[in-house]
């Protein structure tokens, strides 16, 4: 009888503490696809909550991501990327943002950003691993991670950009 109660009692201890862990860390959004992809290293089929730091990886099928802040994305197949409260840092394929001025995708330290309320931004590798920028519904700017601004974009061709090494000589 007291074998029992003590193995309960660690339940409950064991339960509270992932709990507190858990609500410490507030969800961010949710990912949803027609299909698997990987959250944080573990396959998941269908939807997820995305907390701040998340490590999205699409395999067959693209991601949506919907944002508490409002801010909607995606990430094609083949992709992966950690999201944050306020950024997506894109590691490989291709992320599409929209509907926030707030929220940007960061690739190899440019950071892409909708300078407009319904802009839409694409933002992708090619195979010189250059960061592709598209502005496929108004405005988009691109800066460096210090904020200089490196390009302002209207609806039309894409830009390929080669980031500096920081030090680097021009």
């Amino acid at each position: 009888m007291q074998r029992v109660t003590v193995q309960s009692l660690l339940s409950v201890i064991v339960a509270g503490c992932l709990t507190i862990s858990y609500a410490g860390s507030p969800a961010i959004g949710l990912v949803m696809a027609k299909g698997s992809f990987r959250v944080d290293n573990s396959q998941v089929w269908g939807n997820a909550t995305l907390l701040d730091g998340t490590m999205i990886e699409t395999a067959r099928v693209a991601s949506q991501l919907h944002l508490n802040s409002g801010a909607r994305l995606q990430l094609a197949a083949e992709s992966r990327g950690k999201v944050h409260q306020d950024r997506l840092i894109l590691e490989r394929g291709v992320g599409q943002l929209e509907n926030s001025t707030s929220f940007r995708i960061e690739a190899r330290g440019l950071r892409v950003l909708a300078a407009g309320a319904n802009a839409k931004a694409q933002v992708g590798f090619d195979k010189e691993n250059r960061v592709v920028v598209a502005a496929l519904n108004g405005p988009v700017r691109v800066t460096t991670a210090g904020g200089t601004v490196v390009a302002n974009l209207e609806p039309g061709a894409p830009l390929a950009f080669s980031p500096q090494v920081a030090g680097a000589a021009p």
